[in-house]
């Protein structure tokens, strides 16, 4: 199973077990549980449940880490103490669990601009802790950094969160953010570490990836616009030498907006995937009145089959040269005369990109166009009608569609969904339909599968067969439901109970 979405739930509980399901009780405000998938190669082979106990001192508590499968049966457990901890991330290779942690030391308390400045202190650090399935700790190792304290809440963390990634046969990627520096490294499986790079490169936020060839960085530069300034950095497994940076942009300097940065299910090589910006009319955060203006020239690709330039391969598909038959120069495609906002991208086994999203129409604001003609003699009402809009916009079906090997495009399904009322074309997409997509893959039998979250519900929908399987209440009664990825072919179904104060968490075959 491919995914990237991240399962974090913080709950005060008490656990009850019962097979491929687990219900958690809220019972003491000072008990708190994080449960946290565990990945290996980008697929999810179980999870870590980390319970924060009893306070054992002043300035420590129990700790309590529950391993479990991918049936959520339990395999292991970890008791220690340490001073406060927060757990970011959890990666898994050779037998061996790396967790990630920011430990929390005594801060001064500070006002006004002082509030908003790196706070560095040496009881704060990032934990890297070493378990082996025996339930034996193999090593904790601290490196001290600066954390970032919010000036309203006195919160405080890392400028960029921990990020963790098994390096087939090698050990651990590991890469977190301060706000003057970066860093980089890998560990062994016994917690010794290779190499570690810093650089003060600044970015708004960055992904990590990692594979035989190498790791890499793709980081979101600030570029003065909303979209694009994209780059992917790939560092030698071996010492951390740079071997190649790759600039998002096309061969006539268009910049690349990534959707999906992850690892190829066929290959196991990292890809980039989503619309190419067109350098004249995009860079801004897109809205449906951008959409209709052709704000994307198309779709890419990047396949990063090592971590040269020479292994890198270029998928570009282009609409706004009247190339593609299903969709227009301005990215209307003519099945259902309406433009796509796509939310997510992923592969196929195939060696297919698909692009998920939701198809906005447009349609005339007769009114404004209206008392636009009448007021026109009076010259700034006209103006300000106009400014505001002639046109309305309507967010409809899911629209899922596929590009080849070659860049051909294929219309591959528009799937039932939630449709929001009519809006300005100024309003940000997103914000109509509050709608996310995610990608389930199963590699037993290589399908992709789509979990679609809209306001009242939950689609279940199959890629390759073109079916919805599933639709599930978002909220029944006070029963609140979400649905995540799971093991291969299967989903886990979160759902919390108001009333009862519970939230049970179950397996379920797709």
């Amino acid at each position: 199973m491919k995914s990237t979405i991240c399962l974090s739930v913080l709950l005060n509980v008490t656990l009850l077990s019962f097979g491929q399901t687990k219900v958690f009780k809220e019972v003491n405000e000072e008990i708190s549980t994080q449960i946290n998938m565990i990945r290996q190669d980008g697929s999810l082979v179980g999870y870590v449940a980390f319970t924060q106990l009893e306070k054992a001192s002043e300035d420590s508590f129990n700790y309590r880490i529950s391993i479990m499968d991918e049936n959520l049966n339990d395999i292991g457990i970890v008791n220690f103490r340490q001073e406060e901890l927060r757990l970011q991330a959890v990666s898994f290779d050779q037998d061996v669990l790396c967790l990630g942690y920011i430990k929390i030391g005594k801060q001064p308390r500070l006002k006004g601009r002082k509030a908003r400045i790196n706070v560095k202190s040496i009881d704060n650090a990032v934990v890297l802790q070493f378990l082996g399935l025996d339930g034996k700790i193999i090593e904790m190792v601290k490196n001290r950094v600066g954390l970032v304290v919010d000036p309203l809440t006195g919160s405080q963390d890392l400028a960029h969160s921990i990020q963790l990634r098994n390096v087939p046969n090698a050990g651990f990627a590991c890469f977190y953010g301060e706000e003057e520096k970066n860093q980089l490294g890998i560990y062994d499986y016994r917690g010794k570490q290779l190499w570690q790079k810093s650089t003060t490169e600044k970015a708004n936020a960055y992904g990590l990836l990692a594979s035989a060839d190498g790791v890499y960085i793709l980081s979101k530069k600030n570029n003065g616009k909303n979209e694009g300034g994209y780059e992917v950095s790939s560092y030698s497994n071996k010492d951390g030498a740079v071997l190649n940076k790759y600039i998002a942009k096309d061969k006539i300097e268009n910049s690349l907006k990534v959707l999906q940065f992850d690892l190829d299910p066929a290959t196991g090589k990292p890809f980039i995937s989503g619309n190419i910006i067109n350098k004249r009319k995009g860079g801004v955060l897109a809205n449906a009145a951008s959409l209709k203006k052709g704000v994307y020239d198309g779709v890419f690709t990047v396949n990063f089959n090592g971590p040269k330039k020479s292994d890198i391969k270029e998928v570009f598909t282009y609409w706004n040269n009247g190339s593609q038959q299903i969709v227009s120069s301005k990215g209307r495609y003519r099945h259902n005369n309406s433009f796509a906002s796509y939310h997510s991208s992923f592969r196929d086994a195939e060696g297919n990109t698909y692009f998920a999203g939701s198809a906005v129409i447009k349609k005339p604001k007769w009114g404004s166009i209206f008392w636009s003609v009448v007021t026109a003699p009076l010259v700034i009402p006209p103006i300000v009608i106009v400014g505001a809009g002639l046109n309305k916009y309507k967010m409809m079906d899911a629209i899922v569609v596929s590009q080849d090997g070659k860049g051909t495009l294929k219309v591959n399904d528009d799937i039932k969904a939630d449709h929001s009322k009519f809006y300005s074309g100024r309003f940000p997409l997103r914000m109509p339909v509050n709608r996310g997509i995610n990608n389930v893959y199963n590699s037993n039998n290589k399908t992709n599968y789509l979990i679609i979250y809209d306001t009242k519900e939950i689609t279940i929908y199959n890629v390759n067969i073109k079916k919805t399987l599933r639709v599930i209440p978002r909220k029944d009664g006070s029963v609140s439901t979400y649905v995540f990825p799971a093991k291969e072919g299967h989903i886990m179904v979160s759902e919390y109970n108001k009333k009862e104060k519970t939230s049970r968490y179950s397996i379920e075959s797709l």
